[in-house]
């Protein structure tokens, strides 16, 4: 599950994965409490991920793997067979491919920080949750 939510005690460095903002929030509070200097606020912000642009590659692979038929042998019909679904599958599974390979390498776009709630902190330490 998604957890979209995340806080921040500077407003810059966001942290944590929370499923709601109350969560994130109580979550901010807690690391006010032990951080080792004042907290002022808490920042509590909602990522929205950045779509990475892994789909719609099938149409321009296969026109690719054509062209490259050609040159190579003269082949003027390879894949020319190819319906919309099996052209959807092809999308498919490298859109797939192309997210798995964007995360193994950490090259995942990073989400936009969108929606932030600020939340005053008067005395870090009573909002402590024990």
């Amino acid at each position: 599950m998604y957890k979209p939510f995340c806080f921040s005690l500077d407003r810059e460095n966001f942290q944590g994965e929370f499923a709601t903002r109350e969560h994130a929030r109580d979550a901010g509070y807690a690391a006010a409490a032990a951080a080792p200097s004042a907290v002022e606020a808490i920042f509590v912000a909602k990522r929205q991920p950045i779509n990475p642009q892994a789909d719609h590659h099938a149409e321009t692979v296969v026109a690719d793997m054509q062209n490259r038929m050609r040159i190579k042998f003269g082949e003027e019909t390879y894949l020319t067979a190819a319906n919309e679904h099996q052209l959807a599958d092809l999308d498919a599974a490298i859109e797939y491919a192309v997210v798995e390979w964007l995360a193994r390498h950490r090259l995942t776009p990073e989400p936009k920080w969108v929606s932030l709630s600020e939340y005053p902190v008067s005395n870090p330490h009573e909002h402590a949750i024990v």
